[in-house]
C-alpha cells in the first residue's frame, strides 16, 4: 500500500529531485512503488510595480513530498538519487497522516486567479532576511523580526541612514529567499 513520506532535498533543487526521483525509480523497474510526488508549492500575490501578480511560493522549502510503497529496496535506492539526501526520519521514516496530506493538497489546489489567505507562518519566519518589493520601503532589505498572524503583516527591521529602525509591512508587500 502505498503512504506518503517527506523526503529531504537541496534547497533549491525540488524540482529536479522530483524529475530524478521518477526518472531513477524508472530506470530500475521500479516505478510502479511509486504514485504521485509533489513540490508543495503555493501561489501567492504579490506587488511588483504597482499590479498584483502571483508567484509561486515554496511551502517546504528543501523538501518533497512522494506517494511510495516503502521497502528497504526503495529507501536505499532514493538514497543514491542526486538532490535527495534521504527521508524525514532517517532510516525508519514515518508516513503523514491523512489529515497532513489534505491539507497539503489542498494548498497546491488553489487556483492562481484567487486571494488566498494563507498564513504568514507557513511564508515567512522570524530571522528570515527578505526584500520588500513594494510601498514606502520599495527595495530595502531587512530581517523578520516579528510575523503578525491575525494581520497578515511583518515586523521587519532595516537600516535607513545609518540607524536600525522597524518597519511593519503587508507580506505580500515582502519577497523572500533575498
Amino acid at each position: 500500500m502505498k503512504q506518503w513520506y517527506v523526503i529531504r532535498t537541496q534547497s533549491g533543487h525540488e524540482k529536479k529531485a522530483k524529475t530524478n526521483l521518477e526518472k531513477y525509480l524508472e530506470k530500475k523497474g521500479i516505478r510502479d512503488k511509486l504514485g504521485q510526488v509533489i513540490v508543495p508549492v503555493v501561489k501567492v500575490p504579490q506587488i511588483r510595480k504597482g499590479k498584483k501578480v502571483f508567484i509561486e511560493k515554496k511551502i517546504m522549502p528543501g523538501y518533497i513530498i512522494a506517494e511510495l510503497e516503502l521497502d528497504e529496496d526503495i529507501k536505499s535506492e532514493i538514497r543514491k538519487i542526486p538532490s535527495i539526501s534521504g527521508f524525514v526520519g532517517g532510516a525508519n521514516p514515518k508516513p503523514l497522516s491523512k489529515d497532513e496530506v489534505r491539507d497539503i493538497l489542498n494548498l497546491q489546489g488553489v487556483d492562481s486567479q484567487e486571494e488566498i489567505s494563507i498564513p504568514p507562518p507557513l511564508l515567512f519566519s522570524k530571522g528570515e532576511k527578505v526584500k520588500i518589493i513594494d510601498g514606502p520601503y520599495n527595495n530595502f532589505s531587512g530581517v523578520i523580526e516579528d510575523v503578525l498572524k491575525d494581520q497578515g503583516k511583518l515586523k521587519i527591521k532595516i537600516e535607513i541612514f545609518g540607524q536600525t529602525t522597524t518597519v511593519e509591512v503587508d507580506y505580500s508587500q515582502v519577497a523572500s529567499n533575498v
